[in-house]
């Protein structure tokens, strides 16, 4: 199959997901073998509390997401960018 019928194909299991949360796990290991990754996940973040979710994950060990959860998120240099920007930039 070509490249850009896969890439439909992928974006509408996406919004297929978006309608049934039960899909986002086969859809997220879908778009990892796309890109050739072993893992996919699909993380929400709260600044405010500088906390993150690993609401749906694919080939991801749990050891590693739940360090991803606890401990690297307070890393990630766009969880402070938010907190330090004067009102009105971006």
């Amino acid at each position: 199959m070509r490249e850009a019928a896969q890439v439909s194909l992928l974006i509408g299991d996406i919004y297929d997901a978006t309608l049934d949360p039960s899909l986002w796990v086969d859809v997220l290991a879908k778009g990892a073998r796309f890109v050739g990754g072993p893992a996919a996940a699909l993380f929400s973040r709260d600044t405010a509390r500088q906390r993150c979710n690993a609401a749906y994950y694919s080939g991801l060990d749990p050891r590693y997401k739940r360090l991803i959860v606890e401990k690297y998120i307070k890393l990630d240099p766009l969880m402070m960018g938010h907190i330090f920007a004067r009102i009105g930039e971006p």
